[in-house]
This record gives structure tokens, C-alpha cells and sequence, in this order.
């Protein structure tokens, strides 16, 4: 374990809660998801909006064919009274492409008249999306706050205690040095100075769980507003 450097000068305020549910509104995981998805819902909205209106298709085709058993006609005869044709050689391939080759353009329009209400259904039921998502995305943002609420007044309280446990230490080392005075002079017996350097050694074991206590309830608040944790 390392012991982390700690700057053990005068309390700087705690930022207001307001502030620290900003900046952790805008890093949260939780509350993004939400947000995203009551984006999601709202855009299905317009969507499902959108099929109300006709549509218009434009499509346009080009198509050519080749057949290996395709041939020249040169003429034809008369067998048994019936006309027989005559083929040459086989037609070449790109001969047969530029011959075949034709074009087409098609135009489509399509009219939601009646279709078992399922546009108007589904449109209803993107707006019911959309609401749900917006309540969701509230109840996620108040589940924050909940929590950079209690780790504000946690952080206030650690910083409260820490200043507290000061002026105790200040106390009992003022108290110390009388006793070590009347101590050295013979007026104080052994046992009530192991007392009062006891009390003093204890007071300074509590302040200094009270400083680590208020570094650590300062960075679950960092935490909260996406700030890098180094010490």
C-alpha cells in the first residue's frame, strides 16, 4: 500500500449540490442510457408519423440477355409444305447484349387509405414509448440526486467532524504540555499523565481517520462527476 500525499491545508468550500448533479448528470451512465433511448422513442414518433402520408417510388431498369443456342436466320424452306427456317452461325455475345438491350422507368404511388388501423395503432404506441421513456429517465435522475445527496451531506459531515477533531487535538496538546510541566516539577503522579498523553494519542489517531474519512467522502463525489481519482 502507498500512503497517498495529503495536503492537510485549510477546508476548501464543498461545491453546492446543484452543481455536482450537473456535472454528474452529464457523466452518469445510467442517466445517458435513458437519455438516449427517450431520443430513440421521440425520433420512432416521426417515424411512425411519416406512414401516414403517400409515398412515391421511382424505379428505373436496364436488361439484356445472351442465349448460346441464338442464330442467324439466312432463310427458309418448304418441307412436306411446311415453311422450315434456315439458321447460319450463332449470334456473338455482345452482339446479342446491344440487340436485347432495353430500358424501363416506373412510377409507384401508394396511399395509406385503410390499412387495419395499424398506422394510427402503431403512432399510439410510439407516443406510449416515448412517455415511458421520459418517466424512466426521470426516475433515474431522481435516484441520482438521491445519491449525490446523501454523499454531500456525508462529505459535510466528514468535513465538520475533521475540524472538530482539530480543535480537540489543539485542546489536548495545550493540556499535554501543562501536564508535562507539573509532570517535570513533581506535581502531577505518573498515572494521571499516562492519562492525559493517552487522551492526546487518541485524539491524534482520530483526526487522522477523519482526514482519510474526508478525502474519501470528497472522492466519491469526484466519482459522481467523472473527475479522475489521483491523490
Amino acid at each position: 500500500l502507498q500512503r497517498p500525499a495529503i495536503l492537510d491545508s485549510a477546508l476548501s468550500p464543498l461545491d453546492e449540490i446543484e452543481a455536482v448533479y450537473e456535472s454528474a448528470r452529464l457523466n452518469n451512465p445510467g442517466v445517458r442510457q435513458q437519455e438516449f433511448k427517450a431520443l430513440a422513442t421521440k425520433y420512432a414518433i416521426n417515424s411512425a408519423r411519416a406512414l401516414y402520408f403517400p409515398t412515391l417510388t421511382i424505379s428505373a431498369g436496364f436488361t439484356s440477355f445472351y442465349s448460346s443456342n441464338s442464330k442467324e436466320r439466312i432463310g427458309y424452306t418448304i418441307v412436306d409444305g411446311f415453311p422450315d427456317i434456315l439458321y447460319g452461325d450463332r449470334i456473338p455475345m455482345f452482339t446479342q447484349f446491344e440487340s436485347n438491350f432495353s430500358k424501363s422507368l416506373v412510377f409507384g404511388l401508394n396511399v395509406p387509405i385503410f390499412n387495419r388501423l395499424a398506422t394510427r395503432q402503431n403512432f399510439q404506441v410510439s407516443k406510449v414509448n416515448y412517455n415511458t421513456a421520459l418517466l424512466n429517465l426521470e426516475s433515474e435522475q431522481r435516484e441520482l440526486y438521491k445519491s449525490i445527496q446523501q454523499a454531500h451531506l456525508d462529505a459535510d459531515a466528514a468535513d465538520a467532524k475533521y475540524i472538530a477533531t482539530q480543535e480537540q487535538l489543539r485542546s489536548l496538546d495545550e493540556n499535554y504540555r501543562y501536564a508535562m510541566a507539573r509532570n517535570d516539577a513533581g506535581m502531577l503522579d505518573h498515572y494521571a499523565f499516562m492519562e492525559v498523553l493517552n487522551n492526546k494519542t487518541k485524539a491524534e489517531i482520530e483526526l487522522l481517520q477523519a482526514l482519510y474519512d474526508r478525502m474519501l467522502k470528497r472522492k466519491i463525489l469526484d466519482i459522481y462527476q467523472g473527475k479522475p481519482i489521483h491523490f
